[in-house]
């Protein structure tokens, strides 16, 4: 995970799938997702991590981290969850699932 944003910005075109990495039409072997304050903005999918460009800037700055996902119960056991999980060292997005139709949270940590 990168969480500086400036990297980012420093690095407009420092990642990319390249030219016949992209999944059309079968299974994709990875998944490249930004975030900014907790929603999905941008998301870039890969058939083999061969056809993933990554600047050695942004190889540089990657840290280690865990997902996890976590159901909430209703609305109110979201928002309880949700504000608990707001801390520098955790980051939590909104996931819509279906069959149920319903929000859950997928959360990011840096291994320390």
């Amino acid at each position: 995970m990168i969480d500086d944003e400036s990297i980012l910005e420093s690095n407009e075109n420092g990642i990319f799938v390249l030219p016949g990495g992209d999944c059309q039409w079968t299974t994709c072997d990875g998944f490249v997702k930004l975030y900014k304050d907790g929603k999905l903005i941008k998301q870039i999918e890969y058939l083999s991590r061969e056809y993933l460009y990554e600047s050695k800037s942004i190889k540089n700055s990657y840290e280690n981290g865990i997902e996890t996902y976590i159901k909430p119960v209703n609305s109110d056991d979201f928002s309880k969850k949700w504000d608990s999980l707001l801390n520098s060292n955790n980051y939590p997005t909104i996931k819509h699932i279906q069959p149920e139709d319903k929000d859950i949270i997928l959360t990011y940590k840096k291994n320390k």
